[in-house]
């Protein structure tokens, strides 16, 4: 004869194995579609600046600005955001952009 005592700390072990082992597989997948966003939220930030940066308007000012060689003071005289507020909001747009 069978024993039924047994037989039902055999099904509860069996049930908590298989219990646990379905947690453990949601909890995998839950990272890995975690981990997936979190790379698609970062592609998505590259191609917006990508975008921005990747403009004629934005190279053409890149180029200007990269092409200006002069000292700091003689910078300032120049290029100044009170002396030169046109220059400093091409500069301004460039990095903030």
């Amino acid at each position: 004869m069978v024993d039924y005592s047994t037989l039902a700390l055999v099904l509860t072990g069996l049930g908590l194995t298989a219990s646990i082992l379905y947690y453990a597989m949601v909890l995998r997948n839950a990272n890995t579609t975690q981990q997936l966003a979190l790379e698609t939220r970062q592609m998505q930030l590259f191609m917006q600046i990508y975008n921005v940066l990747n403009t004629n308007e934005s190279l053409v000012n890149w180029a200007e600005l990269n092409n200006k060689r002069v000292e700091r003071d003689e910078y300032l005289q120049k290029y100044d955001s009170n002396v030169n507020p046109e220059h400093f909001a091409k500069r301004s747009k460039l990095w903030y952009s």
